[in-house]
């Protein structure tokens, strides 16, 4: 009675402020800023069952299928324990949360400004920024400095072996110009463009995704590309319905009256790609994303051109490893996290609508919808394990836009009422 795994929060103020300045007849100046919250997921809680005794058992086994047990219900023999927490030797992980785990925070602020450029067609320059504190990320305190020797055996504190436990230290930054170009209605013919350069920073994914530091206590030497980061970003949306053909005939305006044809194009640069070493060089436990050193800057090549100029089977690498060196035994590298970026992206949607009426009230609607309608396979990042056999290698593309990465069409219809 009465355990907590936090403390309360008491400074969760979430103050907002925005205005808006019709300059001109045809221009509006709009902006705003606030401080926005975001709850401790429960997720991270319920690893406590993994902590001991709730996760301790007792294994009993026998010779395997087609022997005579060497145990019964009644009678099943001593097995073999779980190691006890505390008991030299054992090294049993733990879980725990820290108990003063502050809410994660947003600050957030935003510029925009509209202008009408001709008859319902407006333009609109945005600026979106953002500033986040107290994000989480898996924290292992008991894990030994690198060196030589038994990782267990150097551990600050012998009683235990891993310890996680979750602490809100993370930040993260996020800066974007939009560049937005609408039109409304017009003989049937609407449209949307957009543009937007962005950058986003943080020091790790949450602690769920993967997010802790490569050197444990040092979080902020990570702070580099979002995983996400997707710098370059145009989306254009683009719908023309067809006339009615109200003063024809019943065929004409059911065969070719009242169609609707939709566009949706997406083109954008690619995300990071996180080079990395698969083995502990720093033998410190094999925690977090250990990274390889700098030589020079690396000349990329990730693109579908890479996978088009294959030669036969063999696959070519998109990366330079030359500007890459594996660390000496127990230390980290220093090659900044996300330094580099993969290949970028391409993809149109088409749809055709159309709405037949089939008494009052009540319509009929045909879709046909094709996703990457043109087939147009975007490649995803390469292996990027410095030193593997197959590093810089494409060997997949992306899904971002379809489940496999091909073009998917589809046939619908429903009943409007």
């Amino acid at each position: 009675p009465g355990f907590e795994f936090n403390s309360p929060n008491h400074d969760n103020i979430a103050p907002r402020l925005g205005f808006s300045y019709r300059v001109t007849d045809k221009a509006v100046v709009r902006g705003g800023g606030g401080i926005y919250y975001n709850a401790n997921h429960l997720n991270a809680y319920t690893l406590a069952s993994t902590n001991y005794p709730f996760s301790s058992s007792v294994a009993i086994s026998n010779g395997g299928a087609g022997t005579v047990p060497t145990f019964t219900f009644s009678n099943p023999g001593s097995g073999t324990v779980s190691p006890v927490l505390g008991t030299p030797g054992t090294y049993v992980s733990a879980f725990t949360v820290d108990h003063h785990l502050p809410t994660s925070r947003m600050y957030q602020w935003n510029l925009d400004l509209g202008q009408e450029v001709w008859r319902n067609g407006g333009l609109e320059l945005q600026y979106l920024g953002s500033h986040s504190i107290h994000l989480d990320e898996s924290y292992y305190p008991n894990q030994p400095q690198p060196g030589a020797g038994n990782v267990n055996a150097r551990r600050p504190n012998q009683l235990i072996g891993q310890i996680r436990e979750i602490e809100n230290n993370g930040i993260a930054t996020y800066n974007g110009l939009t560049v937005v170009l609408r039109q409304r209605t017009v003989y049937g013919l609407s449209a949307n463009l957009s543009y937007t350069w962005s950058h986003s920073l943080d020091t790790s994914p949450d602690s769920n995704g993967g997010g802790t530091a490569m050197y444990q206590g040092h979080l902020k030497m990570d702070y580099g590309n979002s995983n996400g980061d997707i710098k370059n970003r145009f989306v254009g949306t683009v719908t023309y319905a067809l006339p009615q053909f109200a003063g024809h005939n019943l065929a004409v305006r059911e065969a070719i009256g009242g169609w609707q044809v939709n566009a949706i194009v997406d083109l954008r640069t690619g995300i990071p790609i996180p080079i990395s070493i698969s083995s502990d060089v720093a033998n410190a436990g094999g925690l977090g994303t250990q990274r390889p050193n700098f030589v020079h800057i690396e000349r990329t090549t990730c693109s579908r051109q890479t996978i088009i100029n294959q030669v036969g089977t063999a696959r070519a690498s998109c990366l330079d490893a030359t500007g890459y060196a594996t660390p000496a035994n127990f230390t980290y590298g220093n090659v900044h996290r996300n330094s580099t970026y993969g290949p970028g992206a391409a993809n149109t949607n088409l749809s055709l609508f159309k709405d037949f009426a089939i008494r009052e009230g009540i319509q009929f609607q045909f879709r046909a919808e094709s996703f990457n309608t043109f087939n147009h396979p975007n490649p995803s990042n390469p292996n990027a394990s410095f030193g593997s056999a197959t590093f810089g290698q494409i060997t997949s593309a992306q899904t971002t836009f379809t489940s496999t990465g091909a073009r998917i069409v589809q046939v619908a219809g429903k009943i409007n009422f």
